[in-house]
């Protein structure tokens, strides 16, 4: 018999949602990769989806239960809990369909929901910490001392520092995401259609590079040092980087509407602070630390997926120095796929095993999902770098799209099936 899982209900079904979503989102890759001409069509409905269903949801739902386990602080009220569910899911679907019947009434309603979620969520965590300092800390205390996976998760007088940098970096990418989807939404009330206009594309840097990279990054700097046996990340250093980057992302989002032409030494000081992160939690991720012996390993397949998103982080940063456009289709394939995505599948089997009850995949099925999508995301990446870079035209785009989309789908569809049916077989760690 399963054991008792230790994150509320709420986490599961915004993890769960999200994956519903990049199944979805992969179909239209998959789609678009196979029949290049509909890129028009589906493009639009592949990037909400993306950023929104998919990288967004599972940021708030992994959110939701790393702050229970870690801190033992839980939202007071979950009906709020769900009604930001609600909200955030709703709003991705009524901005897919509004661009799919080319409704602006519908765009907008769907832009609203979409900047009221993150208020919601953020008046959800500040509601938990409130409520948690009053009544007390309230960890799930069998799980956590049965688990060597889940018990490091706790606060750490050593790595205090570093998870400062990290609290500080996810407050400054939620902040960013406000900033960014309520400029989409105020904006769209200004042009027709479902356009949202003038500055969206400095709105989608700061959600993308400041929200998506800035969370992820962040969380990185958390979770890594606790499952990866590499001791601490010095914090100054990490700081430094952290700094960097969001300085980096304001800059460029600024430098979109002052001046255009800046975009060149932008993009380029972008670039810098990905390789410098990017190095640095490599750098991190294969030291190993005396004092940090009594933490469990990942999995060698989760710790392939961690350091492959790293390696995703340091190209994009090379590509972003190099002069390509950051919103481009390789940055936005780098970023999201290679870099965010790998990331949580790294994450994903570090945690998942114990959200979902003590679970545990088998080393085959795990590899093999590893593979496919590390190897779609490589060939999908070589083939938008044909369409991005003058002198690689010869790339055959066509046949490496397809094949990298293909692949990329299935590693999405064995990690999203492989829970549920292992919870079904009732295997345990």
């Amino acid at each position: 018999m399963a054991q008792s899982r230790p994150i509320s209900s709420l986490s599961k079904v915004f993890i769960t949602t999200a994956f519903i979503n990049f199944l979805i989102g992969a179909f239209f890759g998959g789609w678009m990769s196979s029949s290049p001409s509909t890129m028009a069509l589906l493009g639009p409905l592949h990037g909400e989806i993306n950023p929104f269903g998919w990288l967004t949801m599972m940021i708030y739902g992994m959110t939701y239960a790393v702050l229970a386990l870690s801190t033992g602080f839980r939202p007071p009220r979950a009906e709020v809990g769900w009604i930001h569910w609600i909200v955030a899911e709703l709003g991705v679907v009524l901005i897919v369909v509004s661009i799919m019947l080319n409704s602006s009434t519908m765009f907008r309603i769907g832009l609203g929901l979409q900047a009221i979620a993150p208020v919601i969520f953020l008046g959800n965590l500040l509601s938990a910490v409130i409520s948690g300092k009053k009544s007390g800390r309230n960890f799930p205390q069998d799980m956590m001392s049965q688990s060597q996976t889940l018990n490091p998760l706790k606060r750490s007088d050593t790595l205090q520092g570093s998870d400062r940098v990290g609290q500080r970096g996810t407050d400054v990418s939620l902040m960013l995401f406000l900033v960014g989807v309520w400029w989409i939404w105020i904006q769209s009330f200004f042009h027709t259609g479902v356009n949202p206009g003038l500055g969206a594309d400095a709105a989608k840097v700061l959600i993308y590079y400041g929200w998506i990279g800035g969370t992820v990054w962040s969380v990185g700097l958390h979770l890594m040092p606790r499952q990866a046996s590499t001791g601490h990340i010095n914090a100054k250093a990490a700081s430094f980087g952290q700094v960097a980057w969001f300085a980096a992302v304001v800059i460029q989002a600024v430098g979109m509407i002052v001046n255009p032409s800046w975009q060149g030494i932008t993009g380029r000081l972008l670039g810098i602070a990905a390789v410098y992160q990017g190095l640095l939690f490599l750098y991190s991720l294969s030291s190993r630390n005396a004092k940090s012996a009594d933490r469990p390993l990942f999995p060698k397949w989760s710790h392939t997926a961690w350091s492959a998103a790293l390696v995703f982080e340091v190209l994009l940063g090379i590509f972003l120095l190099i002069g390509l456009d950051p919103l481009s289709l390789l940055s936005m394939h780098l970023l999201f796929l290679g870099f965010a995505t790998s990331l949580l599948y790294g994450v994903g089997y570090g945690l998942f095993p114990w959200f979902f009850g003590g679970v545990k995949p088998a080393g085959a099925y795990a590899w093999t999902q590893i593979f496919c999508s590390l190897f779609g995301f490589i060939l999908m990446g070589v083939a938008f770098a044909g369409f991005a870079i003058p002198g690689w035209n010869s790339i055959p785009t066509s046949p490496l799209l397809a094949v990298g989309g293909f692949l990329a789908a299935i590693g999405a569809i064995l990690f999203l099936v492989e829970w549920p049916f292992l919870l079904l077989r009732g295997v345990k760690e």
